[in-house]
């Protein structure tokens, strides 16, 4: 129906009927009494009759066209009507494929109603059009593979059943995906030799056919038709970007989920509208295993531009492990679909750090290498404060799984051991495996000491400037026997890095307070070159062992190393060369150390819609029975997942992902259970809602094609008007015209007096 309020017109339209009414009321009979006086009066009436029923008929006429056009623009007549796009053909037969967006950005609210609600209302109307002869086809562009299946190309043999199935449609989660539609529809007219013609009815959005959209692959897929000699029709149902706000993402600012400790959170918003948005309001609820729901106190973003994005903070403390969601929720705008998104995560009791101790005391632990290390991490012994360390000889390298921690620590490690592979040769087994640890994204820790093996550390752990060692290193300096001399770090070279915040501004007094008795110092070849695997080597605090500032030799430095980092700190973990773990510095740095190198886990829990979703099983759960519940449960079953077995791990996969909400990945094994969560959320361009013109729609598409602009939302007013789609204006001035006219007319005819 063309209007933006067709209720007010039919309403209206209905009150036309009201002079008609009136007139017929005031010609109900009268009894007549003949009287002689009124003769010659009755029959100068009788002559007149005809000329004042003409007049009576004429100003009843204006009145009841007067009255519909005042429905015609109280109802807001736009001019827009799908109908008679379906073409009466003379061929035999022809071949007709409608291409439904039902992307999230569909979902637009237009009037009352949505886009993808009008558009498959409209498409409803046009299947009722088709001849029977013809055949029909309907794709979604955001689940073309699921929409061939629900409306195969075949004659309407059953158009209530079709009919049906349209206009129950609901816009997906997804993006659109144009260029597989039509690919798919070029496969079906293949079938086929009758007059072929193609309906694409979206909301025709600019980022869509912009560099970077689908329309690089769409193109092809155009030429495609036009070689086919397929008729094209675009129905346009995209409305003003007026309001809208949408959720770019949200992401955990720690590395690790981690129990007892405050995990903070952040929300980015966009404001896709055409007005700066005020006092935005985001409400934030938790779920997990202790706590079904909490909602948290809302955040408000004071203000968001045109364009621009804001970021929302909150902090939330878990009381116990496990997994975990954190829901966020914009105000309702004019996109439902883009104002909510979802966060999983999997809440660890406590970080895992391993300390390989190169001096170990098994007589008086409090004297070996790694006492003070975990004493400073977890002082408790119960993993309370966030980490729970395990400390292991070099000794028991070989049986080490690097993968089950989050940091290693190498405290006074010599070297590493030497193995035997299954080709009979001797190698650094376990330092490879290293490697490989922090390239994946794992962090390490080195701390020399008098055990430290120069050839090791500058042989195939340096491996000239590519291996784990960052630096060169030259004979230790200094003497921590007699303990009378010794260094300090100098204030003014701690570097603006967050993991030396304790030795930063007013506390780089701290410095003061810790005493370097010995230290290992670098090489004079320098520092190794910066390469695509390694990063540049930093040095985050020096020695003040010299006059001179630039010879102050390097006592903290770090550097990347794939997807991990490295630190190395110059001098003994222990208090054999230093008194540092004696002062409260030391405990906070090594915490801050800790968090600074932490593998970062469960960013691959939450992604974007139909990113697929990968697990790989703990060897404790390989032979589980893993099943999924999608969040279109329950009235999508529950699937089970048998997953891909790859040497000694097992990958358990989902690879299409099509709702937003939550994933229950659910394992079991005998009494164990183990249940992870995953995130999927809406891709946040399908927010930006700026429309292509016609204009540019032609410059875009190669092959010629119908185009009918079907925008039927107040919030773009302007738009239709410009297009001069929108008559309610004119209506209402050719009303006031005609009651102008009726009362001159009413006047001259005598009707009414002057």
């Amino acid at each position: 129906m063309p209007f933006i309020h067709p209720a007010l017109f039919w309403g209206g339209a209905a009150a036309a009927s009201v002079p008609i009414i009136i007139h017929l009321l005031n010609r109900r009979r009268f009894k007549v009494l003949d009287w002689a006086a009124m003769k010659f009066l009755l029959e100068s009436v009788r002559k007149n009759r005809r000329r004042v029923r003409i007049e009576e008929l004429i100003l009843l006429a204006l009145r009841c066209l007067a009255i519909f056009l005042l429905a015609l623009a109280v109802g807001r007549f736009i001019g827009c009507s799908p109908t008679q796009v379906i073409p009466i053909s003379s061929k035999a037969q022809m071949t007709h494929i409608f291409i439904l967006d039902d992307s999230i950005s569909m979902g637009q609210k237009v009037a009352d109603t949505t886009a993808v609600a009008k558009a498959a209302s409209d498409l409803a109307d046009m299947l009722e059009d088709v001849p029977p002869t013809d055949k029909v086809a309907v794709l979604l562009t955001g689940r073309p593979e699921e929409s061939e299946a629900l409306f195969p190309l075949g004659f309407l043999s059953d158009p209530e059943t079709l009919i049906g199935k349209v206009k129950s449609l609901k816009p997906s989660d997804t993006t659109t995906q144009l260029h597989r539609a039509i690919e798919t529809a070029v496969e079906m007219f293949k079938e086929t030799k009758t007059g072929k013609r193609l309906y694409i009815l979206s909301d025709f959005r600019r980022h869509d056919y912009s560099s970077g959209g689908m329309i690089e692959d769409a193109r092809r897929e155009f030429r495609s038709l036009a070689d086919a000699d397929v008729e094209l029709v675009l129905m346009n149902y995209g409305a003003a970007a007026a309001g809208n706000l949408t959720v770019v993402d949200i992401q955990m600012l720690d590395k690790l989920a981690i129990a007892s400790v405050p995990i903070k959170v952040q929300l980015r918003v966009r404001n896709n509208g055409t007005e700066r948005a005020e006092n935005v309001t985001v409400k934030f609820v938790v779920r997990s295993q202790d706590s079904p729901e909490v909602a948290l106190p809302a955040r408000t973003i004071k203000s968001i531009d045109p364009g621009q994005t804001e970021s929302a903070h909150i902090a939330y403390t878990f009381s116990s492990a496990g997994p975990a969601v954190i829901e966020a929720h914009l105000p309702a705008d004019n996109l439902a679909g883009d104002n909510t998104a979802y966060l999983a995560l999997d809440v660890r009791d406590a970080r895992k750090v391993l300390i390989v101790d190169g001096e170990p005391d098994l007589s008086s632990p409090v004297n070996g290498e790694s006492f003070f290390l975990a004493f400073a991490m977890d002082p408790t012994g119960d993993g309370h404060y966030g980490n729970r360390p395990d400390v292991i000889s070099v000794d028991h390298l070989a049986e080490v799984n690097f993968n089950a921690y989050d940091v290693v620590i190498l405290a006074n490690v010599g070297e590493f051991p030497l193995s035997v592979g299954l080709d009979g040769t001797s190698g650094y087994g376990q330092l490879n495996a290293l490697s490989k640890y922090v390239r994946s994204g794992g962090g390490l820790a080195i701390f020399t000491g008098d055990r430290v093996n120069p050839t090791f550390y500058n042989g195939p752990f340096y491996d000239r400037g590519k291996g784990l060692c960052p630096i060169q290193i030259d004979a230790p300096a200094g003497d921590a026997r007699k303990k009378k001399k010794f260094v300090r770090f100098n204030p003014r070279s701690i570097a603006n890095e967050s993991v030396m915040r304790t030795f930063q501004g007013e506390r780089s007094e701290f410095t003061r307070l810790v005493r370097f008795y010995a230290y290992t110092p670098i090489m004079q070849s320098g520092l190794p070159e910066a390469s695509a695997e390694v990063g540049a080597v930093r040095i985050l605090a020096r020695f003040d062992n010299t006059d001179t500032t630039s010879q102050h030799t390097p006592a903290i430095v770090a550097r990347s190393y794939g997807r991990g980092e490295i630190m190395m700190i110059c001098t003994s973990a222990d208090k054999e060369w230093t008194d540092w773990p004696k002062d409260l510095t030391y405990l906070s740095f090594i915490n801050d150390m800790i968090e600074h190198l932490s593998r970062r886990a469960g960013r691959e829990f939450t992604a974007t819609v139909s990113r697929q979703i990968d697990y790989t099983v703990t060897a404790g759960m390989m032979a589980a029975k893993a099943t999924l519940k999608t969040p279109a449960f329950p009235v999508q079953a529950v699937i089970t997942l048998e997953g891909q077995r790859l040497d000694t791990r097992r990958i358990i996969t989902y690879k299409n992902p099509r709702h937003m909400g939550i994933y229950q990945l659910n394992m079991s094994l005998g009494d164990e259970e183990k249940t992870v969560l995953f995130a999927r959320n809406t891709d946040p361009i399908e927010g930006r809602l700026e429309r292509i013109t016609e204009k540019q729609l032609r410059g875009q598409i190669p092959m010629d094609f119908d185009y009918h602009n079907c925008l039927t939302t107040a919030d773009a007013e302007s738009a239709t008007a410009a297009k001069g789609q929108e008559y309610w204006k004119a209506a209402l001035a050719v009303m006031l015209l005609i009651l102008a006219a009726e009362v001159f007319l009413g006047q001259r005819f005598g009707h009414y007096k002057r």
